[in-house]
């Protein structure tokens, strides 16, 4: 729920495990995605775009997928050449971070602050760079 404290979120990636509260950003978006999922090749350009023009004035993104096919996944990767954090369990549904988080649905965003509060669940775009601007962030390209 908005104002709780989200669920920690440990990635343990190839390079070393990332910590969501070590994340440096002042704001980290979380979404949920999966390669097969139609709103989610919609959705993710236009997270590429913000995510390229906020991540210098303090936003993070974590994509957790929920693929259980690696192959289909990485083609995801390679294909949308995402540049934030992108991590999978590759356990389909019963990926464990969605499940923290209460995910039935892809696409699903929950944008936390510096304490890591969730502080919107933004339906799209617009309403994340709404939710931004709110908050202080400003386009740094």
């Amino acid at each position: 729920a908005i104002g709780t404290k989200a669920p920690e979120i440990i990635l343990p990636l190839p390079g070393g495990p990332v910590i969501m509260s070590d994340i440096p950003e002042k704001y980290v978006l979380v979404i949920f995605w999966a390669s097969w999922c139609p709103g989610c090749k919609e959705l993710l350009p236009h997270i590429k775009d913000i995510y390229r023009d906020y991540h210098k004035s303090g936003l993070e993104v974590v994509a957790i997928s929920i693929d259980k096919d690696k192959s289909e996944y990485n083609a995801a990767l390679q294909k949308g050449q995402y540049s934030w954090i992108n991590y999978s369990e590759l356990k389909g549904w019963d990926c464990s971070i969605a499940y923290d988080y209460g995910v039935r649905a892809t696409p699903t965003m929950v944008l936390l602050d510096a304490e890591r509060k969730i502080i919107a669940k933004p339906r799209d775009p617009e309403m994340l760079i709404e939710k931004l601007r709110q908050m202080g962030l400003r386009p740094i390209l």
